[in-house]
């Protein structure tokens, strides 16, 4: 899953990364974010950021990091 960290609304990328994390720890997630005071928290947590402004290969890298982590990670 790709989703930015900043969101509008009351939830963030954030929040629905952990709430994806908590039903299906296997599912990859990356974070975007061009600035964002969580994504020092998300990182702490384990999920891959993805630093704005990005490039293809940017994000390759990142999705396939995130792949990698997850099937690595304890179901």
């Amino acid at each position: 899953m790709l989703t930015d960290i900043v969101m509008p609304g009351g939830a963030n990328g954030l929040d629905l990364a952990r709430w994806i994390r908590q039903r299906d720890n296997t599912l990859p997630v990356v974070l975007a974010t061009g600035y964002s005071d969580n994504a020092q928290i998300a990182a702490d947590e384990g999920f891959i950021i993805l630093r704005k402004p990005y490039d293809a290969e940017g994000l390759r890298a990142a999705l396939d990091l995130a792949v990698q982590t997850r099937a690595r990670a304890p179901a």
